[in-house]
Parts: structure tokens; C-alpha cells; sequence
């Protein structure tokens, strides 16, 4: 079993000064503002950004590319994240110096890193494990593709072709499965959204006819000792325009997905993560409003 450690890069220094800016900002935020929901919104900013910063520098610092007699195993501390891959069902591997060409808006961002997956121009969809695009190898079987970028690229082809994977630079245009996946994706993300944006309507509405709301709500303070006030009728309507609006602008963003379609033809279903930002943060201020009645 030979073990290859990943290319070294500077995206965790990167990352690191991000995040810390950014904690800096949300601190700041979080220090200084009175309402629940501003509190509860940075509090998740901050938690979120933790969690990921650490999850990715546990995942950089344990990824290694092992090759044995019988298999490619990409692997990291994080053994449910580990790829095997059977060295007699590699049907090609090639290795590439150039910058990653990836498809769509991630591909003017992601030029020499990129882990996850993606889509390659000539390639298809590629599960990616890049840390730097200097040397990266490519290779693939009839049911997926992989891309890594070893220390050493040279003696990871060399360990290839001794046991015999064929070695060429394949072309393959975009299969007609993976449209269809990313169209099923979109789909899926729209109707959750909508999902969700109902219940946005609903809860209000039925709590108000129950007579479960005070006959005035708290919805911000005017200072640090005064609370601001309005009718809970009027509450409850301006949740619903919120909810419309949002499914309004849920719709709008269906409809640029389908037009950025054209430029990205596989992920463009991504785009819809605005919306759907937008419907969670609807439901964190409800449900600070809500907390704050009943506790």
C-alpha cells in the first residue's frame, strides 16, 4: 500500500483570515444588538462558521490518496467521507497542468483548489479532491470520476501504470442523466422552499384565530429599554406579505436558475440557495417572536 499526501496549498490560511473577520463582524453585531432574533441570527453565524472552519482543517490535514493492489482509496479523518475506487474498474486516467475548468460561477472562484464535487469541461461531473492544480490527476470509471493532486503526481502514474490502468485523455460530453438529476434537484429545492414559506402563512394565522397571540407583539426596541409594539392582526399580515414576497422572489430566482442554465448546465439549481437563506431567516424571526410569547 502506497500512501500519497495531497499537494499543500494556502487555502486554510486563506480561510482562517476570512473567518476571522468574519467572527470579528458578527461579534461586534452580537455584542451591540438588543432583539432575540439579531442575537439568535449571529450567534448561528458564528457556530456555523466554527463548525465548518474546523471540519475542513480536520478533512485537509487527513487526506491522503492510498493505491494497493486493488484499490484507490481517498481517504481522510472522516472515514463516512472516504472514496474507494477498484483499480480494475478505472477505465482511464490522465494527468493535467493547467488550472481547474470547472464549469459555471465556482469555476471563476476555484482555479487551483476545489474539493467536492464538480463539473469539468470534458470530463462530466468529477468528485474532486484538488488542494493544488499544479499536477492534478484525473481518472474515472463507467459509474463516476476522480480528480486528486498528490506531492508527488510523477510516482502516483507511475504506481498506475504497473498495475496496468490505461492511460489517455478522455473526452465526454454532458449526459443526458446528469441534466436530468439537476433538474430534479431544482425542483426539489423549489418545492421545499414553498413548503416551508406555507407554513410561514400558516403558523401565524392559526395561532392568531386560536387566540394563542397577545393582542400586541413585540417586533424590535425603539432603544435599549423600550420595546416597540404593534397589533397582532397587523403582525400576522405583515408575515403573510413577508411569505409572498419571498415565495414571489422563490419564483424570480426559478426562473434566472433556468436561464443560467445556459451557462452552467449542471449546478445551476444552486442558485436556489437564496431563496431558501431568505425563507430560514423568515422562520428564525417567527420563531424568536413566537419563543418570546410563550416562555
Amino acid at each position: 500500500m502506497m500512501t500519497f499526501k495531497p499537494e499543500k496549498s494556502n487555502f486554510l490560511q486563506n480561510l482562517f483570515f476570512f473567518v476571522l473577520i468574519l467572527l470579528i463582524f458578527a461579534g461586534s453585531i452580537l455584542r451591540s444588538a438588543e432583539d432575540v432574533l439579531t442575537k439568535s441570527l449571529m450567534m448561528i453565524i458564528i457556530l456555523g462558521a466554527l463548525l465548518y472552519t474546523a471540519y475542513i482543517s480536520i478533512f485537509l490535514h487527513t487526506l491522503q490518496y492510498r493505491i494497493g493492489e486493488k484499490h484507490i482509496t481517498i481517504g481522510t479523518g472522516f472515514k463516512f467521507t472516504d472514496e474507494r475506487v477498484s483499480l480494475e474498474e478505472i477505465v482511464y486516467c490522465t494527468q493535467r497542468i493547467t488550472l481547474i475548468n470547472q464549469s459555471g460561477w465556482t469555476g471563476l472562484f476555484s482555479k487551483r483548489f476545489s474539493v467536492g464535487e464538480g463539473y469539468i469541461e470534458g470530463i462530466g461531473k468529477v468528485k474532486m479532491y484538488i488542494t493544488s492544480s499544479k499536477k492534478a490527476i484525473y481518472f474515472g470509471t463507467e459509474k463516476g470520476n476522480y480528480a486528486i493532486s498528490p506531492e508527488n503526481p510523477d510516482a502516483f502514474m507511475e504506481e498506475l501504470r504497473k498495475r496496468h490502468v490505461r492511460e489517455e485523455f478522455r473526452v465526454r460530453e454532458v449526459l443526458e442523466k446528469d441534466l436530468q438529476e439537476s433538474e430534479n434537484k431544482m425542483r426539489k429545492i423549489f418545492v421545499f422552499n414553498s413548503i416551508l414559506i406555507l407554513l410561514i402563512v400558516e403558523v401565524p394565522i392559526v395561532l392568531f384565530y386560536l387566540h394563542f397571540l397577545p393582542p400586541f407583539i413585540a417586533v424590535g426596541r425603539l432603544n435599549a429599554d423600550i420595546l416597540s409594539y404593534i397589533p397582532a392582526r397587523v403582525y400576522v399580515d405583515r408575515m403573510i406579505l413577508y411569505a409572498l414576497m419571498n415565495f414571489a422572489l422563490s419564483v424570480g430566482t426559478f426562473i434566472l436558475a433556468r436561464m443560467y442554465s445556459r451557462v452552467d448546465r449542471v449546478y445551476y439549481y444552486r442558485v436556489m440557495a437564496f431563496p431558501v437563506a431568505v425563507t430560514f431567516f423568515l422562520i428564525l424571526s417567527l420563531a424568536s417572536t413566537i419563543i418570546a410569547i410563550f416562555v
